[in-house]
Parts: C-alpha cells; structure tokens; sequence
C-alpha cells in the first residue's frame, strides 16, 4: 500500500511538471506565485441585494411554462462563443501546424483561433471544483456547467414573436425592485431578458457577469478582456452600473442561487428555487452561480464530449407526441430524456441604472471607451504595477493569461485553499502531451486518485 500512494504521488509530481512545462497557456505557472487581492471585493459593507415575490399571476405563470415547454433550448456554451464584431477586432490566432486551435480557443470563420470567451471563470472554477468543490475530472465538470438558454431580448432588441419578452421586460414588481435597487431619481433602463434550463446534475460555475462599458461591450471585444477591465477598476467612470433580476419558476431540489455577498472569502449564501420569486443585484460585480441541481449530485448529464467542445450544439425540446424532453444533437442522436419537473428554469432581467447625463453620454455616445486605449492602459498597468515585460504581452495569449493571473482568478478563489488535481492530467492532454497521456489519465484519474 505504501508502495502504491508513493507511486501516485510521483505520478501526481510529474503531471504537475509536465504540464507547467507543456501547457503555453492556461495561467497555471503563475497561480503558485504571490495571491493578488479581489479587486471587486466589497468596500466596507457587503454588496447589496434585494429578494422579491408575486411576479406574475397564476393565469401568467401558466401560460410562462406552456411557452417553455414548446421552446428549443440551445447550449449556452454554443452561443456564447457564436462569431460577433469582436473576431476582427486583432484578438485572432493563427491554427496550430495540426490544423486545431489548442487549449481555451475556438475555431471561427474568420479561419482564426480566438480564446474562449469566458475563459477565465471556467479555468478558476475547474481548478477549484467548483462550488461544491469537488475532486472530479474535466469531462464531467464540463458536462455539468454545460447549460442551456433562450434569449427574448438583447439591449431592448425584442423578439416581437415572444410575448415573453414584454412580460418581463417591462414587469411592474421588477421594474419596482430594480428602482429601489439603483436609488432613487435613478433612470432604470430594461435591457435583456433571457431564460435558462439546467438539467438534473447540472450546475453553474461561480463568477461575475461580462460588464458592459460607453463605447464597448461583447459585440466589440472579447469577452475575458471586459471582464479584466472590470477587475482592473481602471475604467469605472466608463462603466455601466447594471442590475440583474433572477426570477425562479421550478419546484425542484437543489438548484439555488449561491452568491457572495461578502466577498468570495466569505461563506456563500443561497437563494432557494421558489416558484413565482427572484433575486437582484450587481452580477457584473458579485460572485455568483447556481447549485446542483436534484438531490443526486453523482448525476451527470450525457454531455461527455463538452471538456473539447464536442457537444456544444445539443438542444433541449419536446419530444413529438410525447410529454418528454429530448436532448440530441442535430443529427437526431437522442443522448438523454427527461421529465419537465426535473428542470430548473428561470428567467432572468437586466437593466441599467442612469443618472439623466449618464443617459446622455450612453445613448449619444459622446463620451465612448476605445478598444486600442483600453488595451493599452491594461497593458501598461501590466507592465508598471505588476512588473511584466511589455514582450510577454504582444501575443494574445500571454495578455490574456496576464489579466487571468493579475485580475481575474483573484476574484474566484486563493489556490492555496484548495486545487481539483482531477483536472491537471486532462489539461496535459488537451494542450501539447504526447498520446501515451490518453491511456495514463483514465487510470490516474478514476483508479487511482479516485476522482468522479
């Protein structure tokens, strides 16, 4: 027995090793160095939140889940990545000599690489477990944070067809919570209106929402660069204060709201799925997520491909002629059939909070963030305040990995705390590894360390 941890703690050791080694990008190499402090961390008092109840009436409520349950869900992890604005905008990189793009970067049409959108919560939440931090291998925690969305309204563009949208875009309970939110003689301004769907097992990895600023958003640059001008506080006067409602329409255990309130070194706290009630606040600013949803929590869903984006275009819809839920792929592949009463479904509300000239500036532009300066201000604070060498910083990926390291993991969790080693073995062998890795992970993983 003593023969066999020795053995695994050297396998461990040289995983660990290798893939400082191998790994060009993923910001592991400098997690280990000194902890840098959570820059959207609460000044003072914790930040503010509001809870709220009786949001439609029982004739709405019923016509709400009818709509839902003839809808078609699309992954989030699909949608977020679709091609915008920002795939022209320098952030492109060339495909490896294999043809493929490589660790944490998708292919787009523009033939380019670019680094997944939101890469900076998926990698801090793999590495702690997420919430629940748990020890368990990259598919599966993939296939849990792998859920799906149906978007009503974008910026005030509506889907006409949706009588969804103007329910709640416009509904007097949230309008109500949200002016009490942004204060009075504050402009509240509705913007997007989306619902989404997690399946039995499924869960949401914590982190704080893509903010928007004057002049730019994640149409015009990418989204893991917006966030880092977040934490970076480096450009609040360009910053739109936002306010996010999420409103919960299941019965179904498990599947709470967490968020801290108190910061991410605090203890969680959790909104329970109460039907016909909601939560509000900052998300942009406030680390948050959603719990695991059911009792089951060894439950994964069939998404076993998602940890290299192989099952990203699955959609939930009604099966024809019967009272279940079908997730396929496009070919009509059924990998899963469920019960609607099984799901968490919510709907969740953002809008903005103006003051009459921050209304102004927004809607005339005339005071408008530009995505060279912007780029140019994080990169000399990368280079003056925290001592990187302007070289380390020409390449997107060693920005992106810079900002990871500097501003953004800080916010989610202190390695040191606790690290998923579940990860490490699949990290090596998405990255640069030689094939003799694909036999070692399934034994290291499931064998020996025990992950799930």
């Amino acid at each position: 027995m003593k023969n066999l941890l020795l053995f695994g703690g050297f396998i461990i050791l040289i995983s660990v090793t290798i893939r400082n080694a191998v790994t060009h990008f993923n910001g592991v190499e400098t997690d280990w160095g000194p902890h840098r402090p959570d820059t959207l961390a609460p000044e003072g008092n914790s930040h503010r939140f509001l809870t709220f109840r009786n949001i439609l009436s029982k004739v709405e409520q019923s016509e709400l889940i009818e709509q839902a349950k003839n809808a078609v869900f699309s992954q989030y992890a699909n949608l977020n990545d679709a091609v915008t604005e920002n795939r022209t905008t320098g952030f492109g990189i060339p495909k490896n000599e294999d043809g493929k793009c490589g660790w944490v970067r998708i292919p787009q049409k523009d033939g380019l690489c670019h680094i997944q959108n939101r890469f900076d919560a998926g990698s801090a939440a793999a590495m702690q477990g997420g919430y629940r931090k748990r020890y368990e291998s990259l598919e599966h925690f993939s296939a849990r944070n792998s859920y799906f969305r149906q978007t009503f309204s974008y910026l005030n563009d509506e889907d006409t067809k949706l009588s969804l949208a103007e329910r709640f875009l416009h509904n007097d309970v949230i309008l109500e919570t949200a002016q009490a939110y942004c204060g009075e003689g504050k402009i509240v301004s509705p913007q997007i209106v989306y619902a989404n769907v997690y399946l039995p097992g499924q869960e949401l990895l914590v982190h704080t929402d893509t903010p928007f600023f004057r002049g730019l958003d994640r149409f015009k640059a990418p989204q893991w660069l917006l966030a880092a001008m977040h934490h970076s506080r480096l450009f609040d006067d360009y910053l739109l204060q936002v306010v996010t409602g999420v409103t919960f329409w299941s019965d179904v255990e498990g599947g709470g709201f967490v968020f801290y309130p108190n910061g991410t070194r605090e203890p969680a706290e959790v909104a329970p799925v109460v039907k016909n009630t909601g939560i509000m606040t900052n998300t942009d600013r406030v680390v948050h997520g959603v719990d695991t949803v059911g009792t089951d929590h060894s439950n994964i869903p069939p998404l076993k491909r998602m940890y290299h984006f192989g099952d990203v275009d699955a959609q939930l819809s009604k099966a024809a002629g019967r009272d279940v839920w079908e997730l396929k792929k496009p070919n009509g592949d059924v990998l899963g059939t469920y019960d609607w009463d099984t799901f968490r479904y919510s709907v969740s509300w953002k809008g903005f909070c103006f003051d009459e000239e921050e209304l102004a500036e927004y809607e005339n532009h005339t005071n408008d963030l530009d995505l060279d300066a912007a780029v140019q201000k994080l990169k000399d604070f990368l280079v003056n305040e925290r001592g990187r060498s302007r070289e380390s910083l020409v390449h997107p990926d060693g920005f992106a990995k810079a900002l990871y390291t500097e501003l953004l993991k800080p916010a989610f969790y202190d390695i040191r705390e606790q690290t998923n080693y579940c990860i490490l073995c699949e990290n090596i062998l998405k990255t640069k590894a030689s094939d003799w890795v694909a036999t070692i992970c399934p034994f290291l993983n499931y064998q020996l360390l025990g992950c799930v």
